[in-house]
């Protein structure tokens, strides 16, 4: 019957609309980095694991040539450089791309290249490509899957350049210092020397931090000059010559040479005095910002082996602090292994429901009620258990996926404070969310803030968000135009850890605080110190007197707690009242505890004001 074939019809296109929403919900929680390219070569899909590691939002790489996220052409599996068939230089997103890529039968994912993907921020990304060919229509060619593996960037099969030596090929051209062959010749030269006990040396890796933003800000030319300017004091060492060749846009080697093993080591741990110096580029004096890492050249050792252990150093280097030479030992490898495995983990642990927030209680020292909490990040790792902050949090920061988990912490918490939906928590209770120095340097951190406002439906001023003094430091002006972005969305501001960083008392002044937060350090020798006793003083009447709410943390006993509230503490969060808990647990901990009242009177200095003004709805945050 007509009617039976149109209903047949219907239900197939309603069951075929269902399997492609359940596709695409797949591919969006897939465990790695994924994109889906049309015929020419351009995104119109990516999993949310893709966006993790590259920092880029969906609506920042849906549309766009692949190439353009890479900055390299995509090589594909079987590349030839014969005319008319598809090669190295075939691109993404370049007519005839998707043509030429379409000719590929093969249909399983194999390596493709290695390439140095780029995040939102310009950092590099070392991964190894791996593509397959869609089929559409019943004909292969519809478009292709690509797919990467973070880790180190290796050659790929055949010998052929990979987009990171093309990267370092083009740059040593430029600045005229040699490349990546020339160096690779002379490591082997090295090798073969050291091998028949005529020489000992070292390969060094020196990596110029503050090289791309010397380029930023004063061009392109500036940042060359200061490349070879570094090049030439490096060629000159100190005990004698060493050759220098340029390895990527910010890494040059040195090889270093000496009469013996400890003349060599001598002279490498000196590159980082040589470094120390400041340059000085076209009438400006600018500091020169490096990491160095080193390996020796040992008998019977493979030039892979040398770089791969110059590289360990270089990255222990990085993560130590500028400025200074790593050697290579056995332990850095272990320890760099065991990181990357963590960071590995934890690309994983965001995707995959691993992470949590529990809330500490800020409890008003008038009436010892909860009147907001904490937002604190855990990571409950499969295998391991509860990993600490510290144990993960500062490698977060380094490799930039603080961004994607503070954007998730800050969503989590601003949703968990408007919809806790078993009628424990009043409706007026605030949260306060840590935020991180690539966030508050994140030009889309205000939007953030706005997005996770109106998705959750929290009122503003319910949100604080809280700063340390060291993120201040770095860039003072941007910091301060971050914080008045953020105050005008109507969301507090709180300085957290006062006294421990570099915070000015004139930098109370410039930037928007509204709350002032005592470190622990301080508040744990109130009872015993003098000297910390007289700085939470201080601390205290310098806050009222700016009109800040004033917040003391860490609090353990009740003779903190005396001491605060006699000397006009407004507020104060500790295991005294209660430790970290999972939004649920809060409940119980709604009802006043007597042990935290005052006992008598106002509890505060004579003339000292309450600065945490009530709004009408009594949550204690101004």
């Amino acid at each position: 019957m007509p009617g039976s074939s149109t209903s047949e019809n219907r239900n197939h296109m309603d069951r075929q609309s269902a399997d492609d929403c359940l596709v695409s919900a797949a591919f969006r929680h897939l465990p790695i980095a994924a994109w889906v390219l049309d015929a020419s070569g351009v995104v119109r899909a990516c999993s949310s694991a893709a966006e993790v590691l590259l920092g880029r939002e969906p609506e920042e790489a849906v549309g766009v040539a692949f190439g353009e996220l890479s900055g390299q052409p995509l090589c594909t599996p079987g590349s030839s450089d014969e005319p008319g068939e598809p090669g190295a230089s075939d691109k993404p997103g370049e007519p005839g791309a998707g043509a030429k890529l379409s000719e590929r039968s093969g249909r399983h994912f194999e390596p493709t290249a290695a390439a140095l993907l780029r995040t939102r921020s310009g950092e590099p990304v070392a991964s190894v490509l791996s593509t397959v060919v869609l089929d559409a229509v019943g004909r292969v060619g519809g478009g292709f899957l690509v797919t990467a593996t973070p880790g180190q960037a290796v050659d790929p099969p055949g010998g052929q350049a990979s987009p990171a030596q093309g990267i370092a090929a083009a740059t040593a051209e430029q600045t005229g210092l040699p490349g990546r062959a020339s160096m690779a010749e002379q490591v082997s030269l090295l090798l073969e020397a050291c091998h028949a006990g005529t020489a000992n040396g070292a390969l060094a890796l020196v990596r110029l931090d503050g090289l791309a933003d010397v380029a930023a800000t004063f061009g392109h030319e500036a940042g060359t000059e200061m490349l070879l300017a570094v090049a030439g004091r490096l060629k000159g060492g100190s005990d004698g010559a060493h050759f220098v060749g340029q390895l990527g846009e910010e890494t040059l080697g040195v090889l270093i040479s000496g009469p013996d093993s400890e003349s060599v080591v001598r002279d490498a741990h000196r590159l980082g005095a040589l470094l120390r110096a400041p340059v000085e580029i076209e009438g400006r004096v600018l500091a020169c910002d490096a990491s160095t890492g080193f390996a020796l050249a040992q008998p019977g050792m493979g030039r892979p082996e040398l770089q791969r252990r110059a590289e360990t150093a270089l990255a222990h280097s990085r993560q130590a602090g500028r400025g200074q030479a790593a050697e290579f030992s056995p332990d850095m490898a272990v320890q760099l292994s065991e990181r990357l495995e963590t960071e590995s983990a934890l690309r994983r642990a965001l995707s995959g429901n691993e992470l949590a927030v529990h809330y500490q209680p800020i409890v008003d020292l008038d009436t010892g009620h909860l009147v907001a909490v904490e937002a604190l990040l855990r990571w409950n790792r499969p295998g391991i258990g509860m990993v600490p902050p510290d144990g993960f949090i500062p490698l977060a920061e380094r490799s930039g996926l603080i961004v994607p988990i503070g954007r998730w912490v800050l969503e989590k918490s601003c949703v968990d404070a408007a919809h806790h939906g078993d009628g424990a928590l009043p409706a007026e209770w605030a949260v306060s969310v840590n935020l991180s120095v690539r966030q508050l340097q994140d030009d889309r951190l205000a939007r953030h803030v706005t997005e996770a406002l109106e998705r959750s439906g929290l009122a503003t001023d319910r949100l604080q968000l809280e700063v340390t003094e060291s993120m201040l430091a770095a860039d003072p002006d941007a910091a301060e135009a971050a914080l008045r972005r953020l105050k005008e969305i109507g969301v507090r501001i709180a300085l957290d850890d006062f006294g421990t960083g570099y915070a000015s008392l004139a930098s109370l002044r410039r930037y928007p605080f509204d709350v002032l937060k005592i470190d622990k350090s301080f508040v744990a020798g109130v009872n015993s110190d003098p000297d910390d006793a007289a700085i939470v003083i201080a601390t205290l009447k310098l806050a009222h007197s700016l009109g800040l709410c004033s917040v003391a943390e860490g609090v353990e006993t009740p003779d903190q707690l005396h001491f605060l509230r006699r000397h006009g503490c407004d507020k104060f969060q500790g295991f005294l009242f209660s430790r970290p808990q999972p939004i649920e647990k809060l409940g119980g901990l709604l009802v006043a505890t007597t042990a935290l009242r005052p006992t008598a009177g106002p509890g505060r200095l004579e003339g000292a004001a309450n600065s945490c003004s009530r709004s009408p709805t009594g949550n204690g945050l101004r």
